[in-house]
């Protein structure tokens, strides 16, 4: 006679025989009350064979106790039909065991509601297939929990297709550990939101390796903060493509170190927009190395500003290129400390136009080296204003090449002082024009040695106004 479920009270159910529960027809199964499957036992579970697991049907499947759940067999859940899958409960869905969830197919899988595949256990989350976790839809992976999401192994995580990667919630994705940011594949990192970039904890930036940081869109890059920005190694800064370093935003680049400043490549400092270097901090400005110095374009340098100028050291300063030095503006040139101007090589002054000679002041005038004043083309003394000339030393003026006395203007004779007259060599008294010599004044006549006096030429002396023989001493 075949057995009947109806004529057992539930009380029963649990002290039939494993041999007779496995002998059981799926015409006896569908007998069976939804009471008297909650009351299985987890052995006699784990004996039904899998055509009696979906004869359960989902009432019957639903009614499992967690411990009965938790003795379905791989085959027996590889059984279950979707519909059964849908009609598992929360509670069940955390029971099965991890061997049971490796076992799910993809279409059971995909068929588990978000609340069902929320209240799956990190152990059961781990030990899902990459097979599975790829046939995971997009709704069960917003689903995760900051926790689930933490479970997953690298070989899951780089499993994910970029559409699964977007569907990460911005919290979620913070609770990623370093190694698992690690884990990502560089397509994946590119699909990554503006917003999920910039939900990125600081740890997870540092820890993208230079594949992953170049695989980043520029848009990206914009939105990382300036807090992520400063996370990043100088490996990572080395890496980055000159159009992601266009990409960084003023107020994030501010924000670098000087290590990672100095970090940057030549190629990559050269792409740098002009409101990037105005962004430049002072402490930014004096870390970059002489190679980065030499690397900036004519606009970038002239796009540096004058307090940022004024905090490069002597050595940076040197390392200016001749055509770096000449696009100076004449506020940066007026910027400069007397330590930067006397820093200038002799081909750096050469290179500096008369517009910017005549920004230097009578402090900078004065911080010249003989050898940058000898170095001066005549149309750069020729420019060199009055006020500045007058506050030359004596040992300055008498490094004054013979042609570059003679390129003085009358002007800027009449502006020589006395003790600067004073200190002309014979070479130099020989080489003024007879305009020029008409343009000493009286008392700076007077203090003229004998010797420098004995140094005029004939014509020189026959140009002498009245007033200035006059004003000669008897010695």
């Amino acid at each position: 006679m075949p057995f009947n479920f109806q004529a057992y009270s539930t009380a029963d159910i649990p002290d039939l025989s494993m041999d007779l529960v496995h002998s059981l027809t799926t015409e006896e199964i569908v007998t069976m009350s939804t009471d008297q499957a909650a009351v299985l036992t987890r052995e006699q579970v784990a004996v039904l064979v899998t055509e009696d697991v979906v004869a359960l049907g989902t009432a019957n499947l639903a009614a499992l106790s967690t411990a009965g759940v938790s003795a379905l067999t791989s085959a027996q859940v590889t059984a279950l039909t979707t519909d059964q899958i849908v009609a598992i409960t929360t509670q069940q869905m955390g029971a099965f065991t991890t061997v049971a969830v490796s076992s799910f197919t993809t279409e059971q899988l995909r068929s588990i509601g978000t609340e069902d595949f929320a209240a799956l256990t990190t152990f059961q989350v781990g030990a899902l297939k990459t097979s599975q976790v790829v046939a995971l839809t997009t709704d069960q992976i917003v689903a995760l929990t900051s926790a689930q999401a933490a479970s997953l192994n690298p070989g899951q995580i780089g499993a994910l297709t970029t559409a699964q990667v977007v569907a990460i919630e911005t919290g979620d994705l913070a609770s990623l550990t370093s190694g698992q940011v690690a884990a990502l594949r560089t397509s994946q990192v590119a699909a990554l939101t503006t917003d999920q970039v910039g939900a990125l904890k600081t740890s997870q930036v540092a820890a993208l390796n230079s594949g992953q940081v170049a695989a980043l869109t520029t848009d990206q890059v914009v939105a990382l903060s300036s807090t992520q920005a400063a996370s990043l190694t100088t490996g990572q800064i080395g890496a980055l493509t000159t159009a992601q370093v266009v990409a960084i935003e003023t107020g994030d680049l501010a924000a670098l170190t000087t290590t990672q400043v100095v970090a940057l490549r030549t190629t990559q400092l050269a792409a740098l927009t002009t409101d990037q270097i105005v962004a430049f901090t002072s402490a930014q400005a004096a870390s970059l190395n002489p190679g980065q110095i030499g690397a900036l374009t004519t606009a970038q340098v002239v796009a540096i500003e004058t307090v940022d100028l004024a905090s490069l050291s002597s050595g940076q300063v040197a390392a200016l290129t001749t055509s770096q030095v000449a696009a100076l503006t004449t506020d940066q040139v007026g910027a400069l400390k007397t330590s930067q101007v006397a820093a200038l090589t002799t081909d750096q002054v050469g290179a500096l136009k008369t517009s910017q000679v005549v920004a230097l002041s009578s402090t900078q005038a004065a911080s010249l080296t003989t050898g940058q004043i000898s170095s001066l083309t005549t149309a750069q003394v020729v420019a060199i204003e009055t006020g500045d000339l007058a506050a030359l030393t004596t040992t300055q003026v008498v490094a004054l090449r013979t042609t570059q006395v003679a390129a003085l203007t009358t002007d800027q004779i009449v502006a020589l002082t006395s003790a600067q007259a004073a200190s002309l060599n014979s070479g130099q008294i020989g080489a003024l024009t007879t305009a020029q010599v008409v343009a000493i004044e009286t008392g700076d006549l007077a203090s003229l040695s004998s010797g420098q006096v004995a140094a005029l030429r004939t014509s020189q002396v026959a140009a002498l106004t009245t007033d200035q023989v006059g004003a000669l001493k008897t010695s």
